[in-house]
């Protein structure tokens, strides 16, 4: 009896350890869920319920949504190694600082960092335009490099510029006009949209310009983008948010965050494009996929985020380490991620150049083609190079 009651008691120690040792596991096992942190494209925790609250109430197919959002997580997780090694890419513009054409601005400061060309874009065209607005100045240049003309702006703190599907220039500036100014086809300056007013309480809150089929939107504070202009460009007093940065193919508004910076994990989540009609009011976008990616190093910023004509998801991050010796930053370098626009599964990564190495302040300084090509712009001590990149 008593040789029997200690094979028990051994028994019931080995499974009280073996269930301790589970709920510890399951406890350090890395969770699916959206975290906030503050990146440049971050989601609010409160965006993140949201989110699947919007799956709850949305219309179609949750158990598909749900088995996409899985499978997308399972091949991301399974490919999570970038390229080794840095892509070359085709040299599309070099210009050399100074305010004579074919140059580019910078702007020397004191106190802070340099200013260089704030921003890339990408007409419809395929044609690269820089935001140079240190001259006042978009430039543009064919797709070898030439350039074909500028379009003159009546500021220099002019931030971010966008084009819409009619080839119109959306130039953001958040600091002295506090408005996005729209330019058509010819450079002709057609009108202009207020950023102060309905969900935009500050104008230095926006952090990017955007459009699609319904409009143009602002994004604020690197979370909720709104409405703030109809395909007209009439002003609509920025009441009509949607979930994230709309897609060209008009299917998708897509966002994405960092969960966790040492080690590397960001996430970029898609929802449904839901439009709504006059009286309806707001509308739940149903979550259709969900990629988690983890990164080969601990991520910096998020870059970009974009998409091509065909609905493909691109996100660029920074990543590097510090040294802990020097305490400076090694080994950085700007990842460029592909996602399809269906599922969400990974399709490819590009290892690029450092965006961040250089001290000049940029606020976008990648864009993507309707092709799928990245455009990278770099600045260094002699002046502005642009450089087209392939999957």
């Amino acid at each position: 009896m008593s040789s029997l009651s200690g094979r028990k008691l051994r028994s019931l120690g080995l499974a009280s350890a073996l269930g301790l040792a589970a709920v510890l596991l399951w406890l350090a096992w890395p969770r699916r869920g959206v975290r906030a942190d503050d990146g440049r494209a971050s989601a609010t925790t409160k965006h993140g319920r949201r989110a699947r609250s919007a799956l709850r109430r949305g219309g179609g197919d949750r158990g598909a949504a749900l088995a996409a959002a899985r499978s997308a997580h399972a091949a991301a997780i399974a490919s999570s190694g970038a390229a080794a090694q840095v892509a070359k890419g085709e040299l599309v513009v070099k210009a050399p600082w100074g305010s004579g054409a074919g140059a580019l601005g910078r702007r020397r400061a004191h106190e802070s960092n340099p200013e260089s060309p704030m921003s890339v874009a990408i007409d419809r065209q395929g044609r690269v335009a820089v935001l140079d607005q240190v001259n006042g100045r978009l430039t543009r240049y064919d797709r070898s490099g030439r350039q074909v003309g500028s379009v003159a702006l009546d500021t220099t703190t002019a931030q971010d510029v966008s084009f819409d599907a009619d080839g119109r220039a959306l130039v953001l500036d958040r600091h002295t006009r506090r408005d996005v100014q729209i330019f058509d086809a010819d450079g002709k300056r057609v009108g202009s949209v207020p950023l102060v007013g309905g969900k935009v309480s500050e104008a230095g809150t926006v952090s990017g310009v955007f459009s699609d089929a319904d409009g143009i939107y602002v994004e604020v504070g690197n979370d909720q983008v709104v409405r703030v202009a109809d395909s007209a460009g009439q002003p609509t007093g920025g009441q009509e948010t949607i979930p994230g940065r709309p897609t060209r193919d008009g299917k998708l508004v897509v966002r994405a965050g960092i969960v966790q910076r040492d080690s590397g994990r960001v996430y970029v989540q898609a929802h449904e494009r839901q439009r709504s009609k006059p009286g309806q009011g707001m509308l739940a976008h149903a979550l259709v996929w969900e990629t988690p990616l983890r990164l080969a190093a601990p991520v910096i910023e998020i870059l970009m985020l974009d998409s091509d004509r065909q609905g493909n998801v691109y996100l660029a991050v920074e990543i590097g380490r510090r040294d802990e010796a020097t305490n400076r930053m090694v080994d950085q370098a700007t990842i460029v991620v592909k996602l399809d626009g269906k599922r969400g599964a990974l399709v490819g990564d590009l290892r690029l150049p450092s965006t961040l190495a250089n001290p000049a302040e940029t606020f976008r300084p990648l864009a993507v083609t309707d092709a799928g090509e990245v455009v990278q712009m770099l600045a260094s001590s002699e002046g502005v190079t642009v450089r087209r990149y392939q999957f």
